[in-house]
């Protein structure tokens, strides 16, 4: 059954960041061939069956737990390989759409992607239609929400190769988030920190900052200055070098440098603030 709706643009929508051009669900997937592309930002998932995507003159498989992004005016063309292709899409456009992919996405054109949390990202586009079909008087208000929900959860899950998105590096690097915040107090090396996840210090600094988008030793200094702060409210009577020792700082002017350069402010003009 074929469940899809392509919704009136207001004046209204078209001044918001994220807004939605159609949307389809649970949708048996026909034979589209697009020589001169589509308009919009196009994301297309496999709930069940397989299909072939034929893009830029190369050739793509897409079963469960993949999806594709196609961007504006791309030729492609894609059609069912299995008895039923089952698939979930939703067609982007807003005032914000070309800088999410651009900047904050990084992506530049069209693409095939693992999907890691594939029923979680079909849930929202399920629920996008639901909205749409509704006569809620603030439907564009929650459907530009979680158009950003669902873009967000594009980049946070998906991945070019299986079990490389964010949030599976993010899983395996959790016992060295949790070491960090153990032991932020104590002089931590490069190679210990490598240690705790059984990887070269160069590939940890390298999925780090995919992941983070910080430095080892800036995220370090960040849960330092977090846990500084937490000791300026509790106790008005410490000095702040007493403080800095605590929180793994030797050196008070590096320690008031790094709090300055994050809080845009002195760990004492912190405390007059706030205390």
């Amino acid at each position: 059954m074929k469940k899809m709706i392509f919704p009136i643009i207001t004046e209204f929508d078209l001044k918001l960041p994220y807004y939605i051009i159609g949307v389809g669900c649970y949708y048996n997937q026909e034979h589209i061939n697009r020589p001169n592309g589509y308009p919009y930002y196009q994301w297309i998932q496999c709930r069940s069956g397989s299909g072939k995507l034929i893009l830029n003159d190369h050739t793509y498989t897409i079963s469960e737990n993949q999806g594709m992004l196609l961007f504006p005016d791309a030729s492609h063309e894609y059609y069912a390989i299995s008895d039923s292709w089952e698939v979930d899409w939703i067609i982007f456009q807003g005032l914000f759409i070309d800088n999410f992919f651009k900047y904050t996405a990084e992506i530049n054109k069209s693409g095939v992607y693992y999907l890691s949390q594939q029923q979680l990202v079909a849930s929202k586009i399920v629920k996008a239609y639901e909205i749409e079909l509704s006569d809620s008087p603030t439907k564009s208000i929650e459907i530009s929400r979680l158009t950003y929900d669902i873009l967000m959860d594009i980049l946070t899950f998906s991945s070019i190769k299986n079990d490389s998105s964010i949030a599976s590096q993010y899983n395996r690097l959790k016992p060295l988030f949790d070491f960090i915040d153990q032991n932020y107090s104590k002089s931590l090396c490069l190679a210990e920190l490598a240690q705790v996840v059984g990887i070269t210090p160069q590939h940890l600094c390298n999925s780090f900052k995919k992941i983070t988008t910080h430095t080892i030793t800036m995220y370090i200094n960040m849960i330092r200055i977090k846990k500084s702060k937490e000791l300026i409210l509790q106790d008005k009577n410490m000095q702040i070098k007493e403080i800095a020792r605590l929180v793994g700082f030797q050196d008070i002017s590096y320690f008031s440098s790094i709090f300055k350069k994050l809080e845009k402010m002195s760990p004492m003009d912190f405390r007059k603030l706030h205390v």
